[in-house]
């Protein structure tokens, strides 16, 4: 296959596959490759790569809507934080839900006005106190925080379950949820995603950078030389939004 030359000299983003994400140079499929738009940064880029078109195709399973009220747990993450900016863009009335410190401040910082700590055992009677409840849960803490958050979820209101570092995916009473038409998605719906549905939504992260409607919460960077340090930090949950190996 010949590769038009005008790729060369280009700024792209492209997955590498299961392999080759810490060579300096890896072949990949030109169809792979998406130009990275002149306002954005290469690091705010790769930032994007999982992150962006996993928080944009959230964004699209749950279909929110200008006057929702969306709850955000994991808000501090990567993804998380891309999401709260993104609903907020669209109209919605949006709860970060993260802990306390360091990560709610770096929310504050992306212009998030509505924080709350969701390590405090009245975190939920807060958001009830606010808002009565929310039409839109966009979960990616799991555990006993994701059951916490389902029950705040009003009639006909809209669930979708991402992630899970707190210790597994909520397990939430499906019949209560019918009850009250709650419709409730999940990772199974994002992994089902074929490659040009994830490529049309990295494109969209991208194109919202670019705008200005959000901003990727980069929280540590590490070099290339230093990647056991940067999982390490992963797996300790140590880290603030997204963290980047740079050359």
């Amino acid at each position: 296959m010949t590769v038009d030359p005008a790729w060369a000299g280009r700024r792209v983003v492209v997955r590498t596959g299961a392999v080759g994400g810490y060579l300096d140079r890896a072949p990949v499929p030109v169809d792979d490759v998406l130009a990275v738009p002149a306002a954005v940064s290469l690091r705010d880029a790769a930032a994007l790569l999982t992150d962006g078109a996993t928080a944009f195709a959230v964004l699209d399973l749950a279909g929110v809507r200008p006057g929702d009220r969306v709850l955000v747990t994991a808000a501090a993450g990567g993804a998380g934080a891309l999401l709260v900016q993104a609903a907020r863009a669209a109209g919605a009335r949006v709860v970060a839900a993260a802990r306390a410190g360091v990560k709610g401040d770096a929310l504050r910082r992306l212009g998030v006005t509505d924080v709350v700590d969701y390590s405090a055992p009245d975190w939920t009677d807060r958001v009830r106190a606010v808002h009565g409840g929310v039409d839109v849960l966009l979960d990616r803490a799991g555990g006993a925080y994701g059951r916490a958050a389902h029950d705040l979820v009003a009639p006909g209101g809209r669930v979708c379950a991402y992630g899970a570092p707190a210790g597994g995916f909520a397990v939430l009473d499906t019949g209560s949820a019918r009850a009250r038409g709650v419709t409730v998605t999940g990772i199974g719906a994002l992994q089902a995603a074929g490659p040009q549905t994830r490529r049309a939504h990295l494109l969209a992260a991208l194109d919202a950078v670019a705008a200005g409607r959000v901003t990727p919460l980069v929280g540590q960077a590490f070099p290339l030389d230093r990647a056991a340090d940067a999982h390490r930090a992963v797996e300790d949950r140590a880290v603030v939004g997204k963290t980047l190996l740079t050359p």
